[in-house]
């Protein structure tokens, strides 16, 4: 195929995440899913076996049909991440269930999983049917953070409860995400869980300290110990100076504990 020259004449429009059309020295020319030229009137019986041998070996086949004919096949495969396997370990370990939902055949798809340990797979999945499947998945009453990168995963980023978009992907897919990894690196992926869970226990500290601090100061200040003569005189009657000297303890004390964030700044890396 090196050095190879098509006289082309005209592109029609893709049809997404089947295929595209395309006239070539006057002949009618279709690459994409074999399923889709099989559709488009091209016998495909030719190459059943082939195709299917290749599906098995976890490969992508895409069909080239010329006059009603099969001309070739092309077979692709999509090289897993060296870390892919650990991620999936690491959010399984968190109690997370992963989900692999791509556009490949079931076989790839499930070559995939198997390799990396992903619990669950929708293949042939389209990419408007991407949101379609994450809505579903809401509706069986899971929370779903979604990760992609391309511009098919945009929908489905923007309806997760949580969209993590890559920073080495399209420009749609990180105006759509949640979150950004600014890396690029799959394995950044747990560390933003770690922080979401870190961040909101700080939170809801801080947030039980204030209610309290409330709680059993403010009826002080109102004077609610001024008859119990046995307790000492700045607790019955509380000093402006002394309140004042409180609220901006528990200030510090908010401030103090969210500043752990900092101080543990090292679970944050990957």
């Amino acid at each position: 195929m090196k050095d190879c020259f098509f006289p082309l004449q005209k592109i029609s429009a893709g049809v997404g995440g089947a295929g595209v059309k395309a006239l070539v020295d006057g002949h009618a020319i279709l690459i994409g899913r074999p399923d889709w030229v099989a559709d488009e009137g091209v016998d495909m019986a030719f190459g059943e076996g082939e195709i299917l041998k290749l599906r098995r070996e976890g490969k992508t086949v895409l069909a080239l049909g010329m006059g009603g004919r099969l001309a070739g096949l092309f077979a692709v495969a999509d090289t897993l991440r060296p870390e892919a396997a650990e991620v999936v370990s690491r959010l399984k370990s968190m109690g997370m269930r992963t989900v692999l939902m791509t556009g490949d055949t079931p076989e790839s798809a499930a070559a995939a999983a198997s390799a990396c340990g992903v619990d669950e797979v929708f293949s042939e999945v389209r990419p408007e049917g991407k949101s379609l499947t994450v809505q579903e998945l809401q509706k069986s009453g899971r929370r779903v953070a979604m990760v992609g990168d391309g511009i098919n995963d945009a929908p489905a980023l923007a309806v997760a409860d949580l969209g993590i978009a890559m920073g080495s992907g399209t420009d749609v897919a990180m105006e759509s995400g949640g979150v950004v990894l600014a890396g690029g690196r799959l394995s950044q992926v747990p560390m933003v869980f770690r922080m979401g869970r870190v961040s909101l226990r700080v939170i809801r500290q801080n947030l039980f300290w204030a209610f309290c601090y409330n709680v059993l100061l403010i009826p002080v200040a109102a004077g609610v110990l001024a008859s119990f003569v046995f307790l000492p005189a700045m607790l019955r009657h509380l000093d402006p100076m002394a309140a004042a000297l409180a609220m901006a303890l528990s200030s510090l004390t908010v401030v103090n504990n969210s500043l752990r964030l900092y101080r543990s700044r090292r679970l944050f890396r990957e």
